[in-house]
């Protein structure tokens, strides 16, 4: 409706608003469900058959990421192979390097062979194609036994956009639960509003309820001391979120 895109255009422009009602995915922008069900059509294969003609025109969407997740997903239905994408993402100089890298991330564990290649990308000197490098490893999801400890060293990048990336992607290796948790506990103390909250986001998806009250509401707490205002304001969020008193018995903070 125009109240729904209305609210949604503000909302991107205020932080508390797009913290409570968009990144939850309370409130889910159009372009997003577009794209998603690119994605899904994808998922399904060569049955989606009947999907190519809308997924060829929401190739050429001027929402890159409906048309990079439409290409993907044409890739998937027609069975296509990813080798001439990987072979232009070596090329991060390329102008159409960032929809290549996107095309390989919404390709999913189909673009695997692609994960040696980004891994060395996470290097890069240019904070952007980490970050996007970052973004592609977790979206195809794979080879964790070289991709997390890759990603775990991108948490302590100087770069905040690289930090946040990596914490993302981390989160998608939901088998590495117990080795990713502790990484995420420890980036709660990021000073930077991005990267805490992407570490706040990946724990309240990750964690069941009872770990939430054990592990994730005590660094919540904490946090409600942070210097940082906006953090300490999204903190208290999270708790009353999560219906947990923002104080200890103790009446500790």
């Amino acid at each position: 409706s125009p109240l729904k895109l209305r609210f949604i255009a503000y909302a991107k422009h205020h932080e508390k608003l797009y913290n409570r009602f968009i990144a939850p995915h309370h409130i889910i922008p159009e372009n997003t469900r577009h794209a998603q069900a690119a994605t899904a059509l994808g998922e399904m294969g060569p049955m989606a058959q009947k999907a190519i003609p809308a997924l060829l025109v929401a190739s050429q969407d001027k929402d890159y990421i409906i048309a990079c997740r439409a290409t993907a997903a044409l890739m998937k239905i027609r069975q296509e192979s990813p080798d001439n994408l990987i072979a232009l993402a070596a090329d991060v100089s390329a102008t159409s390097w960032n929809r290549t890298a996107r095309t390989l991330k919404y390709l999913g564990t189909n673009a695997q062979a692609a994960v040696p290649l980004l891994i060395g990308e996470l290097n890069h000197t240019k904070p952007w194609t980490r970050m996007m490098a970052a973004a592609t490893l977790g979206g195809i999801a794979s080879r964790p036994e070289i991709s997390v400890p890759a990603l775990t060293n991108c948490l302590t990048d100087s770069e905040s956009l690289v930090r946040r990336s990596a914490i993302d992607a981390l989160c998608k290796f939901k088998s590495e639960k117990q080795q990713i948790v502790p990484l995420l506990l420890a980036r709660m103390q990021d000073p930077d509003l991005n990267v805490w909250l992407g570490a706040a986001f990946g724990l309240e998806e990750l964690l069941t309820p009872d770990e939430k009250k054990t592990l994730l509401a005590p660094v919540l707490r904490r946090s409600l001391n942070s210097p940082v205002g906006i953090i300490a304001e999204n903190a208290s969020m999270f708790l009353r979120r999560m219906n947990a008193p923002p104080t200890t018995n103790a009446g500790v903070k």
